[in-house]
């Protein structure tokens, strides 16, 4: 009996070490991989910043939302 617990035991450990192991190497991986071009451009990361607000909108208000967000950028180009 003990033998079994033992062996539940040891695999539970090697499972744990081994899933303490991925994420090591997943959080080098994602270290070590360079910056994409959209990850480090301030006006993608102010619009994204926005995304979870925009996600708490029914349809409607997010119709509403890009009509009026479309309408302004179009005002502010064509005024520049």
């Amino acid at each position: 009996m003990n033998a079994k617990k033992n062996l539940g035991t040891k695999r539970k450990i090697n499972f744990q070490e081994e899933a303490l192991h991925l994420k090591k190497r997943k959080i080098k991986h994602m270290e070590e991989r360079p910056m994409k071009e959209s990850q480090a451009d301030e006006d993608y990361m102010f619009l994204m910043s926005l995304l979870p607000s925009i996600k708490k909108l029914d349809n409607i208000q997010r119709l509403k939302l890009r009509k009026e967000f479309l309408s302004r950028v179009a005002r502010r180009i064509q005024t520049d």
